[in-house]
């Protein structure tokens, strides 16, 4: 990530968002809490050989028929078309994620879900929805340049091509805390 004044006037725009996306979150979360159960209980074979069990029994997942729909323009995205365009099937949040029912036995998508809840992890709540909502508004035309979600494809589609074990936090923390530490730079100069 190049420091340049678009980025540090994007995250200015945005900070103000950040209650009102927060609160959402915790809407959302209130809303589904009822329902939302371990990862580690959905069995799944491979993940274990990825993940700790740690994040594994930490990560809640909630199962829903339809995901909720993201509110772009009360969160500071006036131009929304190419947002509301892409179709989730699941969305990571803090510890949680949301997976439409219909996908609760792709295992790979569980894997794209649980990076992002490894960046929530390392960048913290505000930061992480700063670094995000920075990457959707440098990335218009493609939501998988978003720093997170390339990320998150890239080992997904390791995960989905080979048989071989590896520790997925191991392997991704050098990268995200590089990516972090230019994050850092860039908000110190807001």
């Amino acid at each position: 990530m190049n420091i340049t004044p678009e980025k540090t006037q994007i995250i200015e725009f945005l900070k103000p968002y950040l209650p009102k996306a927060n609160q959402w979150i915790d809407e959302l979360f209130a809303q589904y809490s009822s329902i939302a159960k371990p990862l580690s209980g959905f069995h799944f074979p491979r993940l274990p050989e990825y993940f700790s069990g740690e994040i594994l029994e930490n990560t809640r997942i909630v199962l829903l028929d339809k995901m909720p729909q993201i509110p772009f323009a009360d969160l500071g995205f006036m131009k929304t078309s190419h947002l509301e365009m892409v179709a989730t099937a699941g969305a990571a949040l803090r510890d949680t994620i949301f997976i439409e029912k219909k996908f609760e036995n792709a295992e790979a998508l569980f894997f794209h879900e649980l990076v992002h809840i490894l960046q929530w992890r390392v960048f913290g709540h505000d930061d992480f929805l700063l670094a995000y909502g920075m990457g959707l508004v440098s990335n218009k035309d493609s939501y998988t340049k978003i720093f997170f979600e390339a990320m998150a494809y890239k080992y997904q589609s390791i995960f989905q091509s080979s048989d071989k074990p590896f520790d997925v936090e191991k392997e991704l923390m050098p990268e995200l805390l590089r990516f972090k530490a230019r994050f850092k730079a860039l908000k110190e100069l807001v």
